[in-house]
């Protein structure tokens, strides 16, 4: 086991998160947010384009996702910050238990 990992159950929805900073350090609300899931090996599964719905505050982001499968995963929040990229990228664990 990879210390730092977060380890979830499969088919239980995980709630992914980001926060969007601005180079002063305040919150802010970036453009084209995307959230891509990857399989292990950087394979990426999928690209969800997000809306307000899920902007939970200011440059604050969640998505329920459900992994169907086990294995771990790399998931990566992109935004557009002032014609700038910005990600978050974390990798979780899923298992059968």
């Amino acid at each position: 086991m990879l210390l730092g990992i977060k380890t979830y159950k499969q088919g239980t929805s995980v709630r992914l998160t980001s926060v969007f900073y601005d180079w002063e350090g305040n919150p802010i609300d970036p453009s084209n947010v995307i959230l891509k899931i990857y399989d292990g090996r950087y394979t990426k599964l999928e690209d969800l384009p997000l809306t307000v719905n899920v902007n939970t505050g200011v440059g604050e982001y969640q998505y329920d996702y459900t992994f169907l499968t086990e294995g771990e995963f790399v998931y990566e929040w992109y935004a557009d910050i002032n014609s700038s990229p910005s990600l978050e990228r974390e990798r979780i664990r899923v298992i059968f238990v």
